[in-house]
């Protein structure tokens, strides 16, 4: 099969249905650890090693659902609490992406450098529901971001990703965004993640009431350079009169070796950035 399958399923609902899950294709699947999450939480994490090997910064990606609104605000509370937490420990390891069915209902937002999109779509009398209070709390406490509703093309057709029809007339009676792709604000202000959200054709809507979310992440590669050697000066060498000079030059020839290798790193964070950043 072209697919690793990594899952965990719903709480008292072992091997039956529900759940949350990543499918890995097998050309990366060597790169992909799955990783330990709490037993009680519909959260998966799973990490990407990058590209240059264990010194590269890796993708700790989740795959999350989150108590919708119907729940007691104690549970959503504490399920928001504990993915902050995980967020901030797999923060110190990695890149954190967070994706999934959140069951928030957060708006828009009045300025663009917000925790969330301009163009998210309004919700019922423009108030976030319980589940969307505690995802801007948790956006705005780990310095994370959500990427939808930043693509001005949705100002006038905001990319809803949940659609509930009538059972016997099949038509639309509600829609909205549930599900979301979120990210550490710096990814977002330096444009390296986009996504869209596919559009309700026939299949994408069997068994399902929400619409295919396609995330993009560009990761950027830094190239590689050589490790440099360390030379330890003693001071007395630079004393000696007879071969004093000759030491000092040899000092400030190995310190602008350095210097010209660190300045080669920076200049190539720079190029990787974009024009505005």
């Amino acid at each position: 099969a072209p697919f690793k399958w990594i899952s965990k399923p719903r709480r008292g609902e072992q091997g039956q249905h529900g759940g949350v899950a990543f499918l890995v294709h097998t050309a990366i699947a060597e790169h992909v650890t799955p990783l330990p999450s709490a037993g009680d939480q519909e959260v998966l994490w799973i990490k990407i090693q990058g590209h240059g090997g264990r010194s590269a910064r890796p993708l700790l990606l989740a795959s999350a659902y989150m108590p919708d609104a119907g729940k007691r605000a104690a549970a959503i509370e504490a399920a928001w609490d504990a993915l902050k937490v995980a967020t901030v420990q797999r923060s110190c390891e990695g890149q954190v992406v967070i994706m999934g069915d959140l069951n928030a209902k957060v708006g828009s937002a009045s300025r663009r450098d917000d925790v969330i999109g301009m163009y998210g779509g309004p919700n019922s009398n423009g108030i976030p529901n319980a589940p969307g209070h505690q995802m801007l709390r948790f956006l705005r406490s780990c310095g994370m971001a959500a990427v939808n509703g930043r693509d001005q093309a949705e100002a006038d057709a905001p990319a809803y990703t949940h659609i509930r029809r009538g059972r016997r007339s099949g038509s639309t009676i509600e829609q909205g965004v549930l599900d979301y792709v979120v990210v550490s604000r710096e990814m977002v202000a330096c444009k390296r993640v986009s996504m869209a959200v596919l559009p309700a054709q026939a299949g994408h809507l069997a068994g399902s009431d929400h619409l295919p979310v396609l995330c993009s992440i560009t990761r950027v590669a830094l190239p590689k350079t050589q490790p440099q050697k360390v030379h330890r000066w003693r001071v007395q060498r630079f004393l000696d009169k007879e071969h004093g000079q000759d030491a000092i030059d040899a000092y400030q020839a190995a310190l602008a070796e350095h210097v010209a290798a660190v300045q080669q790193d920076i200049d190539a964070v720079r190029e990787c950035l974009p024009a505005d950043a």
